[in-house]
C-alpha cells in the first residue's frame, strides 16, 4: 500500500508540475468561456454599425403607423444602439424611408415590391415593411395562413417583411415589437367593452418574412422560393460543426500516430525506405482521405434525408463543392500542425502543451458565430473569412447565408488558404525530418523554429 501510494504520489507531482498541466490549467476555462467573451467584445468593438435603410410602405387608413414607428426608430437611435459603459455605438441605426403604397390591383402590388426588392439587391435599401390595410383594426383574426408568394395578392392582416439579409433578426424584432404596441395601443382606444380589449389583444400583429420580387426574362413579375427562415440558421452552423468533425477525425490522431511510431521505431525503419517528407505527405493523404470518407457518408445521409423530409430543394450542390474543397485543404493545414508535434514531442504529456494552441485555432470561427450569422458581410466576419486558421469555417458559413457574397472573396481566400497551408506544409516536413528520429527530451517551440530555419 505504501509503494502504491509513492507511486500515486511521484505520478501527481510529474503531472501538476508540467508546463503542459500549467497551460491546460489556465486555456481550458479559457476556451469554454472564450465564445461568450469574444462575442462580447465584437459586438462592442467590432460590430456591424453600418446603417440599415427600411422601406415603409403604409397601407393602413390615412397611413397611421409612419409616424408611430418613425417615434419608435428615433427612441431606439437615441437609446439602443450606444453602449453606455465604453459610449461605442455597437447596434446599426435605422433609417425608415416612406414610400406611397401603389395601388391595391394584383399588378401594381406586385411591381412595386419588384421595385423595392431591386433596392435591396442593389444594397440601397435593406428592408422594407408593408403595413397591411387592416391591422389596426379591432376587428381583424389574425392570418395563420396567407396568400401564395407568387400571387402579388394584398395581405391586410399582417405586415409583410422583405430583406435581402434574411439572417439579420434585428429589424424585425424591432418591427414586431414597434408595431405590436401601436397596434394594441389603436385596438384599446376603439374598443371600451374589457371583455373585447383582453380577448384583442391576444391577437397580436404579425409581421411575416415574405421573399423578394423578381422579373423573368418575359418581363412577369414572380417571387423568388419561399426561404426556411430554420434552413437559413441551422444550414451554415451545421457545416461549421461538420467540417469542425472532420478536422479533428482527419487530423488530431496524426500526433499520436507519429508519436507512437517514435517510440516504438517503426520511423526509424519507416525511414529506410522512404524520405521524411514522404512519410509525412503520406500521413497527411491519409488524413484527407478520412476526410473525404466522412463527407461522402454525412453528405449521402443527408442528402436522403433532405429528399425524403421534403427538403431537397435547399440543397446547393455549389456549396457543398466549396464544402468539399476547404474541408480537405482544412486537413492538410492542421493536419501539418498536428504532425510536426507529434515528430517535435515524446510523450502524450509533452504534446498537450503544443495541441492545445492548435485546438484554439480550430474552435476559433465558433466564438464569432453569432457574428457570422447576423452579419455575413460585416467586418468580423470577413476578416476571419481571410485569415487563413479560421478561413475555411468562417468563409463557408458566408457562403451558405442568403444573399451569399461576391464570388472574388471565396476564391481569394482559397489562394491564401492554399498558400499558408504549403508554408506550414514545408514547415512541419522540416521539423519532422529533424524530430522523427530525436528521443528523450522533447523539443521546445523555439527549438522547433530553429528546426525551420536551419532544416
Amino acid at each position: 500500500m505504501r509503494k502504491t501510494l509513492v507511486i500515486a504520489a511521484r505520478e501527481y507531482n510529474a503531472a501538476v508540475r508540467t508546463k503542459a498541466f500549467i497551460v491546460s490549467l489556465i486555456l481550458l476555462p479559457v476556451m469554454m468561456s472564450g465564445s461568450v467573451f469574444v462575442q462580447v467584445l465584437t459586438k462592442k468593438y467590432g460590430a456591424d454599425i453600418q446603417e440599415r435603410k427600411v422601406a415603409i410602405v403604409d397601407r393602413t387608413p390615412g397611413q397611421q403607423l409612419f409616424d408611430v414607428l418613425q417615434a419608435s426608430v428615433e427612441k431606439r437611435n437615441a437609446r439602443d444602439i450606444i453602449d453606455p459603459e465604453t459610449q461605442r455605438q455597437v447596434e446599426p441605426k435605422f433609417t425608415l424611408i416612406k414610400v406611397e403604397p401603389s395601388a391595391p390591383d394584383p399588378e401594381s402590388v406586385n411591381r412595386q415590391r419588384y421595385e423595392l426588392s431591386e433596392q435591396m439587391r442593389k444594397k440601397e435599401i435593406f428592408a422594407a415593411l408593408e403595413l397591411g390595410s387592416e391591422i389596426l383594426s379591432a376587428s381583424t383574426q389574425p392570418a395563420t395562413i396567407t396568400s401564395p408568394a407568387s400571387s402579388g395578392a394584398l395581405e391586410p392582416a399582417i405586415v409583410r417583411y422583405m430583406s435581402n439579409s434574411p439572417t439579420y433578426p434585428n429589424v424585425r424584432q424591432w418591427a414586431q415589437t414597434a408595431i405590436a404596441q401601436a397596434t394594441t395601443q389603436r385596438k384599446i382606444e376603439e374598443l371600451g367593452n374589457k371583455r373585447e380589449v383582453a380577448q384583442t389583444l391576444q391577437r397580436q400583429t404579425q409581421v411575416l418574412a415574405k421573399p423578394l420580387a423578381i422579373q423573368d426574362a418575359g418581363g412577369q413579375i414572380t417571387y423568388e422560393k419561399e426561404r426556411n427562415q430554420i434552413v437559413n440558421l441551422v444550414l451554415p452552423v451545421a457545416l461549421i460543426f461538420l467540417m469542425f468533425v472532420i478536422v479533428l477525425v482527419g487530423s488530431s490522431p496524426m500526433t499520436m500516430n507519429v508519436m507512437e511510431e517514435k517510440q516504438q521505431r517503426i520511423a526509424e525503419v519507416l525511414l529506410g525506405s522512404v524520405r521524411p517528407f514522404e512519410l509525412m505527405m503520406g500521413k497527411l493523404l491519409g488524413g484527407a482521405g478520412v476526410a473525404l470518407t466522412l463527407m461522402v457518408i454525412y453528405f449521402a445521409g443527408a442528402i436522403w434525408a433532405a429528399r425524403k423530409y421534403g427538403y431537397a430543394q435547399y440543397i446547393d450542390l455549389n456549396a457543398l463543392l466549396w464544402f468539399a474543397v476547404f474541408s480537405v485543404i482544412a486537413v492538410f493545414l492542421y493536419g501539418a500542425m498536428f504532425v510536426a508535434v507529434g515528430a517535435a514531442v515524446s510523450n502524450a504529456r509533452e504534446a498537450q502543451s503544443l495541441i492545445t494552441p492548435i485546438m484554439v485555432l480550430v474552435i476559433l470561427p465558433m466564438m464569432v458565430l453569432q457574428q457570422l450569422l447576423q452579419s455575413p458581410s460585416g467586418t468580423i466576419a470577413t476578416i476571419f473569412s481571410f485569415f487563413p486558421p479560421s478561413a475555411p469555417m468562417a468563409m463557408m458559413a458566408r457562403l451558405t447565408i442568403p444573399p451569399g457574397i461576391p464570388l472574388w472573396q471565396p476564391i481569394t481566400s482559397l489562394v491564401l488558404l492554399v498558400i499558408t497551408t504549403i508554408l506550414i506544409v514545408w514547415c512541419a516536413g522540416r521539423i519532422f525530418r529533424v524530430g522523427i528520429l530525436m528521443q528523450g527530451q522533447g523539443a521546445k517551440l523555439g527549438e522547433m523554429m530553429r528546426w525551420v530555419v536551419r532544416g
